[in-house]
């Protein structure tokens, strides 16, 4: 029972804090997650508005830049007066070109062509005096004559990324021509560099090529690089201006090398693509943050949850250990043993049903113990006068026995001899549990002791060849015992290892000195013990399970009434067995100081 107990102890303590913080934490965790799922999807949308209004701001700014340029460039010349426009000179041309260049910080350079691809007037903001060229072969000028406004792939020079923009010029619904004007972006850039989503969000523009045109810190990114191939850029190009919705990505970016939530789009007609890219490192630090804030919530919450009902799964089971405590010294004889629970409660009416149910136990037993020693008392006396009547028989020699007398007798005078230790340990034990038996000791040699005891019951080892070993210690010190009680033990202890023992097994005597105990050992290879058998070894009237079923007689007093001599004796007792290999009995006594 008591290994019984040791195995399931905790388990409602463990159940109850289990319980108590599965139902407290369990709707925190759920909170907490539908709070920061909440948060998350409020945050997706709200990043997406942002990057959504910034790229198209962006297309914004883009489609009014090129608007304006090409405004400018497609300027109506059918005011012209006749004599104007048959300037040999070119001189309106060269007019309208330096207009140009005034008008728009962004001109580098403005030329006007003829229908055969000839300069005819050049305007630069940072040279003078250029000779005129031909353009005939120009893409940009065959397309423009056709009608087409035609805008370039960028241009880098050390002064920053340019474009060239192709205009046709028409006058009284003719193209006599074409105006080629060299585009500095960046006014276009600046402009995009006071787009920003947060602290750090940034915008990109990519001409069709892939070529990128604006960053807003020269220092990242490469902006020599290729992007055409990769896969954003693609997908938003091949989307085009039929894209339904505007949608944000994770991703690393290509241009920064940095984890982004980006977002793009067309600029329309223009076919440019625009790019709103903000670092998750800020992006996301709300959530984080807020996620961080969650995390350590709960695990606060679950760590004082976790106290509190450690110390309410204690106080809970407190009463109920007081319980189990008294009722394992009830299970081993001790019925004074009360239970003080003031919980105000089932578990404290509990406890007083317990110590009712104790103190009738103990009347019951002081009954038992009392009907014990009256019934034993009543018969030591009939049982030893058959003992000596058929002492007499056997042993006087007045009466002749027969074999047939002696046939008859002689299971008898067996059991008569069992009934008188069974009298006279039923006696022990009764003394005992009223508080009669009372041991004084002496000093002695118990070394003496143990070889008398070898020597009367080696005939019996003898019967059933078991070997008999006895380690004796030189100068044993002498130790604080009861001669004959002390006999009593050590005999009980041998007879059993040779009653239970096997057949042509050993046993084993021997000695250990301490600084204040002699110990003696008793050990043998027996069939050994179980350990719930050893739980309950000394109590009375107990026997093994696997004793029970063979044919050796015995009252199951005998151990406890050994532990009883052995502690009156002021000594200690413990044994250790295992089945199937032996037992070992070991006692302690005082031992004298001065050797």
């Amino acid at each position: 029972m008591q290994n019984e107990i040791k195995h399931t102890r905790g388990k409602l303590r463990d159940t109850f804090i289990i319980f108590f913080v599965f139902v407290s934490c369990v709707p925190l965790i759920v909170l907490g997650v539908l709070s920061l799922f909440s948060i998350v999807t409020t945050h997706t949308k709200t990043t997406a508005n942002l990057q959504q209004q910034a790229l198209r701001r962006a297309s914004e700014e883009t489609t009014i830049f090129f608007s304006t340029i090409i405004e400018t460039l497609s300027t109506n010349f059918d005011t012209l007066d006749a004599p104007t426009l048959s300037s040999a000179n070119s001189s309106w041309q060269d007019m309208y070109a330096k207009k140009f260049l005034e008008d728009n910080r962004s001109f580098v350079e403005i030329s006007f062509l003829n229908l055969q691809g000839k300069e005819v007037a050049k305007r630069s903001r940072y040279m003078n005096n250029q000779g005129l060229l031909y353009f005939s072969e120009y893409p940009l000028f065959k397309r423009a004559i056709k009608g087409e406004v035609v805008i370039s792939d960028i241009q880098r020079t050390e002064k920053g990324n340019r474009v060239t923009i192709a205009v046709p010029t028409v006058l009284n619904g003719q193209i006599i021509g074409a105006v080629i004007a060299e585009v500095d972006l960046s006014e276009l850039a600046r402009s995009f560099q006071k787009i920003r989503v947060g602290e750090t969000g940034y915008m990109l523009l990519f001409d069709k090529k892939g070529s990128l045109v604006s960053l807003e810190n020269s220092n990242q990114g490469n902006k020599a690089k290729d992007y055409s191939q990769w896969s954003f850029l693609s997908k938003t190009r091949d989307d085009g201006e039929n894209a339904t919705a505007i949608e944000s990505r994770r991703y690393v970016s290509v241009v920064t090398d940095t984890p982004v939530i980006g977002a793009s789009l067309v600029v329309p007609k223009i076919g440019w693509s625009v790019f709103m890219e903000w670092p998750l490192e800020e992006a996301d630090f709300i959530i984080t943050d807020f996620r961080n804030k969650i995390i350590g919530a709960l695990i606060l919450s679950i760590i004082i949850v976790i106290v509190i009902a450690t110390l309410l799964a204690n106080q809970f089971v407190r009463p109920i250990r007081k319980l189990q405590e008294a009722s394992n010294e009830i299970e081993k004889g001790n019925f004074d043993k009360k239970v003080d629970i003031k919980t105000n409660d089932e578990l404290e009416d509990l406890g007083d049903s317990f110590n009712t149910m104790g103190e009738g136990l103990r009347r019951l037993e002081e009954l038992k113990n009392e009907f014990v020693y009256v019934a034993a008392h009543e018969l030591r006396s009939p049982v030893t006068a058959i003992k000596g009547y058929l002492e007499l028989i056997f042993e006087s020699g007045t009466v002749t026995v027969t074999p047939e007398l002696d046939r008859l007798l002689s299971p008898v005078r067996a059991s008569n001899n069992r009934l008188v230790n069974l009298v006279n340990d039923l006696l022990k034990v009764a003394r005992s549990e009223a508080g009669k038996l009372e041991i004084t000791v002496e000093l002695a040699n118990i070394q003496q002791e143990v070889q008398a005891i070898l020597d009367e019951i080696r005939p019996l080892a003898l019967k059933r060849n078991i070997t008999i070993h006895y380690m004796i210690q030189p100068d044993l010190p002498k130790a604080y015992i009861n001669t004959g009680s002390f006999k009593e033990v050590i005999m009980n202890f041998v007879s059993n290892a040779i009653k239970y023992g096997k057949d042509n097994g050993t046993l084993v005597l021997s000695h250990e000195v301490s600084d204040t105990a002699v110990s003696t050992s008793i050990k043998d290879d027996g069939r050994g013990m179980s350990e719930e058998d050893q739980s309950h070894l000394f109590q009375k009237f107990f026997r093994a399970g696997d004793v029970k079923k063979t044919t050796i007689e015995g009252t199951g007093l005998g151990l406890f009434i050994t532990k009883e001599l052995i502690e009156k004796m002021g000594g200690t007792i413990s044994v250790t067995s295992k089945l199937g290999v032996g037992t070992t009995f070991t006692v302690s006594f005082k031992r004298v100081l001065n050797g």
